[in-house]
């Protein structure tokens, strides 16, 4: 790769540097924290012997805490599904124009009773 590290590497070093001994970091973390952060840098670690590939494990799903290792270590991002948003944004504004025109009705009712 030319000098330039890849992510998986960054990551590491990341990780190695929370857990020196003379870190602040390394000094507040619990002893199973420390070990979660070892196991991570060892999996960043295979899988950047493995050519980079990104393990199966970590991809399958929805799990937000893969989905945060493979976006922050493996510089990797998911694929926006265009549709689901879109469909969620036309949802959202049809709320909101129900809602709007719900409200109108209901001062306009308010209106008439306190004419009558």
């Amino acid at each position: 790769t030319g000098g330039a590290q890849s992510a998986w590497m960054n990551g590491t070093d990341l990780i190695d540097t929370l857990l020196h001994p003379d870190s602040r970091v390394a000094q507040v973390l619990t002893p199973k924290e420390s070990q979660g952060l070892e196991d991570i840098r060892k999996l960043l670690v295979s899988a950047h012997i493995q050519q980079n590939a990104i393990p199966a494990d970590l991809t399958a799903g929805d799990d937000p805490v893969n989905l945060y290792l493979i976006e922050e270590f493996g510089g990797v991002r998911r694929k926006t599904d265009f549709k689901k948003a879109a469909r969620s944004v036309i949802n959202g504004l049809k709320f909101i124009k129900t809602a709007q025109a719900q409200a109108a009705m209901k001062a306009e009712g308010m209106h008439r009773i306190t004419i009558s």
